[in-house]
């Protein structure tokens, strides 16, 4: 049986193509005999850049720079693949099976809606007053691609006061005033209209900590590697307060040099965050549960990163 994703890579800034050649090229590099991908370029830079150099191979979808979650709802349009990934710019692929593994979840487990990360932005106390709900980012995210454009639909994956920018009108009448970015109102829909179960891979490894931000250069359950952080020059007022040197002299590399003379020091440099045993997460719609090899979805999750 073949799968066919569709990966949507949002890009808003032209300095940032350093990253999206390094995601295309671990794209093509790390591929499964069973997984077929269309690659959708959402491209908010402005220029003709990007469609120059990428046009004659991908969709290259060019569109206003509006919010985070405006190229998730964008891609849904133009989406053919049964399953839909959104994967940051800054993401580059690490594994044969960083597709296939996730997409077996959903093919298998149909009550599971999502597979990705959880970040926490769900504990926030903005979002928290809104009732429970588990949060996976757009950066990292697998659904079936009906079910996303339902919630895409319904809701939207961008920001409520960013609509009438997008001339978006939702469909649903969803009460979550807050301030909701890369998807967190979404993602709350689908737990309060009980679409499903959320599956949260592992962090396992980081390249290091800012100093206001959290880690950066996460690895996610060995899939993965997302940089974070990439695009931030237009909210980030004082780079080396906020972020500090260490990301700063990565960020100057990556943007100054080959990557593929960086990538080899940045995979020198990862450290361990979490056991994968320990970071690995499944949510109900009402409490979160740390999965062990002792249940079934962690040992499939495992045994499908083999295969291919």
């Amino acid at each position: 049986m073949t799968y066919k994703v569709s990966i949507a890579i949002p890009i808003c800034w032209p300095e940032e193509i350093t990253f999206l050649r390094a995601n295309i090229s671990h794209i093509e590099k790390f591929t499964h005999p069973q997984v077929e991908s269309q690659v959708i370029i959402c491209d908010q830079t402005g220029t003709e850049a990007i469609k120059a150099e990428f046009g004659g191979r991908y969709y290259v979808l060019q569109m206003p720079r509006i919010d985070a979650g405006f190229p998730i709802d964008k891609s849904l349009e133009v989406a053919d693949g049964e399953y839909h990934l959104s994967l940051d710019v800054d993401c580059v692929p690490m594994h044969h099976a960083w597709l296939y593994a996730p997409i077996k979840v959903l093919d298998k487990y149909t009550d599971i809606i999502m597979v990705g990360k959880a970040t926490g932005l769900h504990n926030h106390h903005d979002y928290a007053k809104h009732g429970t709900f588990f949060h996976i980012n757009n950066y990292l995210r697998y659904m079936r691609t009906e079910q996303a454009r339902y919630v895409s639909r319904q809701v939207g994956f961008l920001r409520p006061e960013n609509r009438p920018k997008a001339n978006f009108y939702p469909v649903a009448d969803f009460s979550f005033e807050a301030n909701c970015d890369n998807g967190v109102r979404a993602n709350s829909f689908t737990d309060r209209m009980g679409m499903g179960k959320k599956f949260s891979i592992a962090m396992n490894q980081v390249l290091g900590n800012t100093h206001e931000m959290g880690v950066f250069g996460m690895v996610l359950d060995e899939l993965v590697f997302h940089m974070v952080f990439s695009s931030s020059k237009d909210w980030i007022s004082d780079k080396t307060k906020t972020l500090g040197e260490e990301y700063l002299k990565w960020y100057s590399r990556i943007n100054s040099e080959d990557f593929t003379t960086v990538w080899p020091d940045i995979v020198k440099a990862l450290q361990p965050k979490y056991n994968i045993l320990y970071d690995r997460h499944l949510w109900d719609g009402y409490k979160e549960q740390a999965l062990t090899p002792q249940d079934e979805l962690f040992r499939d999750f495992s045994a499908w990163k083999t295969e291919g």
